[in-house]
């Protein structure tokens, strides 16, 4: 399967709501993100019982415009779980890539992360 098909098939659902809702697939996609930040990054319990974090980045090509000031995310995880034998879970996906990016991520959490 091409990647221009596995991609069409990853939207579709968001397609179709969009149909329904009759607004654009950008438009879906973005109250789904908003939502899931809502309920679970920007919950506090969100934070509860990490011990082990991880750090990674990721280009985020397809969603880059230009006089975007970067089309890099730093991805933070929660390492914790693999202790108990669950999988990893996200934290946060915050834009950029740099050591400042995670400290300012870092000292937002302060106590969270304590």
């Amino acid at each position: 399967m091409d990647r221009a098909t596995d991609r069409d098939r990853y939207n579709e659902p968001s397609r179709a709501v969009a149909r329904l809702l009759k607004i654009s697939w950008n438009t879906v996609n973005t109250i789904a993100l908003d939502l899931c930040r809502k309920i679970t990054i920007d919950n506090p319990a969100h934070m509860a019982g990490v011990r082990k974090i991880g750090v990674d980045e990721h280009v985020w090509k397809h969603t880059f415009k230009p006089g975007q000031p970067s089309k890099y995310v730093t991805v933070i995880v929660d390492l914790t779980p693999g202790d108990t034998g669950r999988p990893a879970r996200l934290l946060d996906m915050v834009p950029g890539r740099s050591a400042e990016v995670l400290n300012q991520w870092l000292q937002a959490r302060g106590e969270q992360l304590s």
